[in-house]
């Protein structure tokens, strides 16, 4: 947990360490933001010479770096595409970062990079900007949801108590109220627990029910969202997005939200103009391959259904709506009865899986992906059988009852408005549980569902 002294309740204790180059200093420097990406690059290439000069290792101005900056300040001033090419120790984060300080209000800039290091480095040269006054914009390093501390998880943990005896469990709660509080993005990834994460599955369930989801996220309507580390991120984004940074994976989610009409932080794909600059651009093409390939795990599943009854989830709040609102609970036993099931039909399917894969495989290695048709191999009509179980009698079983919950809730807490708030609050969540389901259930079910002349799997040869 934090140092210090213990603060007097949770509220006080869940608080995410505030980002400082979230809301810069204005006035910083004496000079006001520049308008202009090239009157950007003149005063930070100067300012830059002149105070580091008495450093170690004093700036000095590139020529590649220098002329990279200036094709970058005049596409950007002018609205025109650009493609850069530089050999390694031309210092192209710092020659792309200074014209993108130049972002205003009516023109947001958004870098996307293809790997974490490249995210830090920017950051510590957006750090090394704002110490010298150069940096007037918001700068707002953004991941996807899943990768965040979720505050409203933590609480309710603690509050629960649902860690049940177990010392993993408890070391997850424990490592999460301090990455809260200490880590400066709120992120999971910046908590050094990749060992323990590793070797300890309980840890690493705590871990994964610890952490925001898209659907489940309750936004403003969430009592815990000022202490949201996501949000907080993106408080005021809406008015003055600065820069945001992000990797090539989210840019891609963000474009599938335009197409789907909604909107990405700071609307960067909506009417307003945004200036993009992608980073490692080559890689480009596998990272949105990535993003927009769907996949299901056993892991992900497990998760998805344990946090649905936990001591905190949507089904224990339903429940006790339920009871004071005397409606009927036999959706809710149902539900109960068929997570309760879920283990050994979630077992099955990574059985047949396994056994699948060792038939084509083998025991040797090293392997090689070859695509293969397959119509026949009993062992696939069983893992197709397994899949279908899962997809349709327990997911379609589960969502069919949530849906049943949330009818009956319907109109409980007439004339009493603290039921009905927290009866809605029952129902927004229960609606999630159903959207978090339907890929895993749509990706299963087409397994079975494909015809036989699209039925392949990639053999593992020796």
């Amino acid at each position: 947990v934090p140092f210090g002294e213990a603060p007097p309740g949770l509220i006080e204790a869940l608080r995410p360490k505030s980002d400082p180059l979230i809301e810069p200093e204005p006035d910083a420097g004496g000079e006001e933001r520049p308008e202009r990406a090239q009157a950007a690059i003149q005063v930070g290439f100067r300012e830059l010479e002149r105070l580091e000069a008495d450093q170690e290792r004093p700036f000095r101005r590139r020529d590649g770096q220098v002329e990279m900056a200036r094709e970058v300040a005049a596409s950007l001033d002018g609205g025109t595409n650009l493609a850069v090419e530089a050999p390694t120790g031309t210092g192209k984060t710092l020659a792309y970062l200074l014209p993108a300080t130049a972002a205003t209000p009516q023109r947001p800039v958004v870098i996307a990079t293809a790997t974490k290091v490249l995210q830090r480095q920017l950051r510590d040269e957006a750090e090394r900007l704002q110490d010298h006054g150069l940096l007037k914009v918001p700068f707002r390093q953004i991941q996807g949801v899943n990768n965040y501390l979720c505050t409203r998880e933590i609480a309710d943990s603690i509050e629960a108590g649902d860690a049940e005896e177990n010392s993993s469990e408890w070391l997850a709660l424990a490592v999460a109220v301090r990455g809260l509080a200490t880590a400066q993005n709120g992120l999971w990834d910046d908590i050094g627990d990749v060992r323990i994460t590793r070797s300890d599955v309980s840890y690493r369930n705590q871990r994964a029910r610890l952490r925001a989801t898209t659907h489940t996220c309750e936004r403003r309507e969430c009592e815990w969202y000022r202490q949201c580390p996501l949000f907080n991120r993106l408080s005021g984004v809406s008015e003055d997005a600065g820069i945001l940074v992000a990797n090539h994976a989210l840019v891609a989610a963000w474009s599938r939200l335009a197409s789907e009409e909604l909107k990405a932080p700071g609307d960067v794909f909506g009417d307003r103009p945004a200036t993009f600059i992608f980073d490692e651009a080559h890689d480009l093409e596998d990272s949105l391959t990535g993003a927009w390939t769907e996949s299901v795990g056993s892991f992900e599943l497990a998760v998805t259904l344990g946090k649905l009854r936990g001591r905190r989830g949507p089904i224990r709040q339903a429940e006790r709506v339920a009871r004071e609102a005397n409606v009927a609970q036999e959706p809710l036993r149902e539900l109960r009865s068929l997570l309760n099931a879920s283990g050994d039909l979630l077992d099955r399917l990574s059985e047949t899986v396994e056994e699948y894969l060792r038939q084509y495989a083998g025991n040797e290695a090293p392997y090689e992906l070859r695509p293969g048709i397959d119509t026949q191999r009993s062992e696939y009509h069983s893992l197709t059988g397994a899949a279908f179980d899962v997809s349709a009698r327990l997911i379609g079983q589960i969502q069919a009852e949530l849906i049943n919950v949330v009818e009956a809730l319907h109109g409980c807490g007439e004339g009493d408005p603290e039921l009905g708030r927290r009866a809605s609050r029952s129902i927004f969540r229960l609606r999630a549980a159903v959207e978090d389901l339907k890929q895993p259930r749509s990706l299963l079910g087409n397994l079975r569902e494909l015809p036989e002349s699209h039925r392949f799997v990639h053999l593992l040869v020796p």
